[in-house]
C-alpha cells in the first residue's frame, strides 16, 4: 500500500512540474519581446498603424525588418477594410522603403494608379494576403 501511495505521490509531483513549466514557457514567450512580435506580426496589422510610422526617421535596421515592414503593408493593401485613401497612403510609405534606382522606375502616380489597380484586381477576385514567411536565412 506504501509503494502505491508513493508512486502516486511522486506522479502528482511530476505532472505539476511539468504543468508549471509548460505555464512558464507560455507566459515568457508573451511576456518577452514584445516589441520585436508587434513588428513580426503581420495579421494584426491596421492601416491606420501602419500610415502613422515614421520611416523616415525610424528607417528599419536590416534587410529583414525592412523586408517584415513591407509584408505587413502588403497586407494591409489588400485587406478588406482598406478604404483608397489608405491604399494611397500605405503606396507612400512602401515607396520609402524603396531605393532610389528602383523609385526611378515610376513616379510616385504611377505607381500609386498601379497599386490601385491591383488592390481592385484581387478584392474583385475575393483574393488578399493572409501571411507572409520571412526566411529564417542570415543571408538576403
Amino acid at each position: 500500500m506504501k509503494k502505491h501511495v508513493k508512486t502516486i505521490v511522486l506522479v502528482v509531483i511530476m505532472a505539476a512540474l511539468v504543468l508549471g513549466y509548460y505555464y512558464y514557457l507560455s507566459n515568457r514567450n508573451s511576456d518577452s519581446g514584445k516589441q520585436e512580435n508587434t513588428v513580426a506580426t503581420s495579421g494584426n496589422s491596421s492601416a491606420a498603424e501602419l500610415v502613422t510610422l515614421d520611416i523616415d526617421n525610424n528607417y528599419p535596421e536590416s534587410p529583414r525588418d525592412v523586408l517584415k515592414l513591407y509584408a505587413r503593408i502588403t497586407q494591409a493593401f489588400y485587406a478588406s477594410g482598406t478604404t483608397d485613401e489608405q491604399v494611397e497612403k500605405l503606396g507612400m510609405q512602401a515607396r520609402k522603403l524603396f531605393d532610389n534606382e528602383l523609385k526611378g522606375k515610376q513616379t510616385d502616380q504611377e505607381y500609386i494608379d498601379a497599386l490601385k489597380a491591383d488592390v481592385d484586381n484581387y478584392r474583385s477576385l475575393g483574393r488578399y494576403v493572409s501571411d507572409y514567411k520571412v526566411d529564417s536565412s542570415v543571408n538576403f
